[in-house]
């Protein structure tokens, strides 16, 4: 190996390159690494790409012995033909990862920042366009690395700004697919920066896009997960897109529905939630998945005690998760629901009375109106519990809350502690 690394012939240097990368193991480092640094100097653009590809592997099996040449990686980035840039940005992506704080990830902005520009103006070659996009996987390694240095941090953040309008623009004119993959990502980066106002106005003009889309359910799901990721920095950008959003719960696609309710409950709010809640119990009531069902209808309980607007609503809600969830929905929900009733809402006693009256003839109606076999054992529990301890605020009569009652006895329940 030593010997062909030092060969005058290309194909015999390329092959030891590549054999180095599958047999040399942190031992033998020593060994080769002086021949293969010295070919990132070689005349021959695949043996300078190569020999970066043997260091970012060798990098792999032992950090220690090759972290001091990250340097000559950092020079391979303005290396004259694009491909040993390619394989110099698959290596600092990895060191960028290790450690984005630090002064020598930060240096890497300015640069990539650079490559990104000469990239999407052609300045590559043309044998490195695709469906008419200059060089989409090295566009696409950059932006990632970009997204990753930018988090939290202004300074770096700023020297993106501009390229990242000048990728969205120059990605979205073509329609294609690739053409698609790039905008994805420039909105995850612009998401994931320092934010900018206009940047993210942009990222969501893209997004709606995406969501508009009626025949590419690919696209479909790029725009709820990216809608997802921008709600949570400024939650005024899935405003427009809100009823886009329901939408989707029709969609056939499994992963979509799934999608779509994540990203409805992360854009719940104190002024929407009455109208998310509806449609989520709507779509959850005729839904076969009981490992969703059990985790959406425990993270809406957790939504209508964060944001309902009234403690009848909260009653209400909870009421519909339990006929709707059932066993699926934790007991900590019937836990809070009982104790709201039972605390009331602290300010009148003669509110809270009114409060208890309507859960315990909520709850009678719901029992005359209802199958036992439909009833699950935590909903009978909080129903049993209620009418229990507040029965006689109700304007109905003692015996007819005791019948409803004890046609609960001849229920099958799962839980002894029910009966």
């Amino acid at each position: 190996m030593h010997k062909d690394l030092g060969s005058n012939n290309v194909l015999e240097v390329c092959a030891s390159l590549q054999t180095a990368c599958k047999l040399i193991n942190p031992d033998t480092i020593p060994a080769v690494l002086e021949d293969i640094v010295k070919l990132l100097e070689h005349k021959e653009p695949i043996v300078r790409k190569k020999a970066v590809m043997a260091l970012h592997s060798l990098y792999t099996k032992s950090k220690q012995q090759i972290v001091h040449l990250t340097d000559k990686i950092r020079n391979a980035l303005v290396d004259r033909d694009p491909s040993v840039m390619g394989a110099a940005l698959c290596f600092l992506e990895v060191l960028i990862k290790e450690d984005p704080a630090s002064a020598s990830s930060c240096a890497l902005v300015s640069p990539l920042v650079q490559i990104l520009k000469k990239t999407i103006e052609g300045r590559l070659g043309s044998e490195y366009y695709y469906h008419r996009i200059p060089a989409p996987w090295i566009q696409i390694k950059v932006l990632k690395m970009l997204s990753i240095l930018g988090g939290s941090n202004q300074s770096t953040s700023e020297m993106m700004y501009e390229v990242l309008f000048e990728v969205m623009r120059r990605a979205d004119n073509l329609g294609v697919t690739i053409g698609h993959a790039i905008v994805y990502e420039s909105v995850q980066c612009a998401i994931k920066i320092y934010p900018n106002q206009q940047l993210l106005e942009t990222a969501a003009q893209q997004i709606g896009k995406f969501l508009r889309e009626q025949q590419n359910q690919n696209l479909k799901y790029l725009g709820i997960t990216s809608l997802a990721a921008i709600v949570q920095v400024n939650p005024k950008f899935a405003l427009e897109h809100q009823m886009t959003v329901v939408k989707c719960l029709e969609e056939e696609d499994d992963t979509i529905q799934t999608q779509t309710l994540d990203l409805l409950i992360k854009m719940a709010n104190p002024k929407n939630i009455m109208v998310i809640a509806e449609k989520l119990l709507k779509f959850l009531e005729n839904d076969g998945d009981l490992e969703r069902k059990q985790a959406m209808t425990s993270r809406i309980a957790a939504l209508a005690e964060r944001y309902a607007p009234d403690s009848y609503w909260y009653i209400d809600t909870m009421n519909q998760i339990f006929e709707i969830g059932g066993n699926l929905v934790k007991a900590d929900s019937a836990f809070n629901l009982m104790r709201l009733i039972a605390e009331g809402q602290g300010e009148d006693d003669d509110e809270d009375a009114e409060l208890r009256a309507y859960a315990v003839n909520c709850y009678i109606d719901m029992l005359s109106g209802s199958q036992m076999s439909e009833l699950s054992d935590v909903l009978v529990q909080i129903v049993s519990w209620v009418v229990g301890e507040y029965g006689y605020l109700s304007e109905l009569g003692a015996e007819e809350m005791g019948s409803q009652l004890v046609k609960l006895m001849s229920g099958v329940y799962e839980d002894p502690a029910t009966k």
